[in-house]
């Protein structure tokens, strides 16, 4: 495995050209309290400028100003889908503040990260899906959307894919099961965040082993052709187990063993739940290597600068296309939940600034 540390315990990051990137997520309500039962807010930090709301034009405008002070190349827009509740409904009318926001005043690019697709509907083609039909109607609007190796981008949460090849093989049969999967990666570069790339879908193999390749009977989205990516969003409060092993093992996968499908790897600045508990939450404390991991008696469990320039050291062995930075302040159950008290003043974006002013500015030419 390949991985340097040096004297101290720390990976060392760099300046890179490699494509820095921020998610940011689009769910915040002004009235917060009243989302996942109440309880989750009582453990949401407040940040630096106060509680706000996503479908804010002065919100959308702070974090521009943030992300070009930073010189992050690429924002990237959660979003749940175009069905469902007025929670839903708000998260696109915040990502169409954004758009207007950043097709005006943003240096770089910007992308939607598709979190799920409708559970009630079965379509009977990829371009009946309304949430596809949304992202083409942002990507043809836009000024500012980003395009890698001539394609728009999107990223699709595992539940999508998940969908998508439950979908297929519903109305085509398990023969063709990855077929809207493979319609996405042909119109649109993917990045797939979660997902099991080799994990084989179909009918199951014949005891004693496995079925011969082209039996067509057993798919796997590693088979797809075409140019897309992968990324590994899974954190502690899901995966307790969740470590710089486990992290490192990922990203050694895709360069080692998969190395024509494009790393992109989330950088994680360590996350305290422990509030959550108290609610019936995950009671999640990460990393836990305690004092002397960083060999100075001031750094404690959880989040903190050094960890985030770790994880980017780490991330950086691997040379992955782009960084990603998760951006979200008001956090539920992230880096800015319940931070010890040598962190109180380092709110998440500082945690974030210092990191990357440590580390370098991407050089980039995406902004130019």
């Amino acid at each position: 495995m390949r991985g340097r540390m040096i004297e101290n315990g720390v990976s060392p990051c760099k300046a890179t050209t490699t494509l820095t990137m921020s998610h940011i997520f689009t769910w915040h309500f002004s009235d917060r309290t009243g989302m996942n039962g109440g309880t989750a807010g009582k453990c949401w930090t407040v940040p630096e400028g106060g509680i706000y709301d996503s479908n804010s034009p002065e919100t959308a405008m702070k974090h521009v100003e943030d992300l070009n002070l930073l010189n992050i190349d690429v924002a990237i827009l959660d979003w749940w889908g175009s069905y469902g509740t007025e929670w839903f409904a708000h998260q696109t009318a915040a990502i169409n503040t954004y758009i207007g926001i950043m097709d005006d005043k943003w240096k770089g690019k910007y992308t939607v990260f598709l979190e799920q697709l409708d559970p009630d509907k079965i379509p009977s083609s990829l371009a009946e899906y309304a949430e596809f039909d949304q992202l083409d109607d942002w990507i043809k609007e836009s000024n500012n959307w980003w395009y890698y190796k001539e394609k728009p981008v999107i990223l699709l949460f595992n539940k999508v894919t998940n969908k998508l090849r439950d979908d297929a093989r519903e109305v085509l049969g398990p023969p063709q099961q990855l077929q809207w999967i493979q319609d996405a990666v042909e119109k649109y570069y993917v990045i797939f965040v979660d997902s099991a790339l080799d994990q084989r879908f179909g009918e199951p193999p014949p005891p004693g082993g496995e079925p011969p390749p082209n039996t067509g009977k057993q798919v796997r989205l590693v088979d797809i052709p075409g140019d897309f990516g992968a990324a590994w969003y899974a954190v502690p409060w899901i995966y307790s187990s969740y470590d710089e092993a486990k992290y490192r093992d990922r990203l050694r996968t895709i360069v080692e063993e998969i190395p024509f499908i494009d790393l992109w790897a989330y950088v994680h600045s360590g996350y305290d739940s422990r509030c959550l508990g108290k609610y019936g939450g995950p009671n999640l404390l990460w990393p836990r290597y305690g004092k002397d991991y960083f060999n100075r008696n001031a750094y404690h469990d959880g989040p903190s600068v050094e960890w985030l320039i770790h994880q980017r050291g780490l991330a950086d062995e691997y040379s992955p296309e782009g960084l990603i930075y998760v951006h979200n302040e008001m956090g539920e159950h992230n880096s800015v939940t319940e931070l010890t008290e040598d962190l109180s003043h380092l709110p998440f974006y500082n945690i974030r600034e210092s990191s990357i002013r440590n580390c370098g500015f991407s050089t980039s030419p995406i902004r130019n």
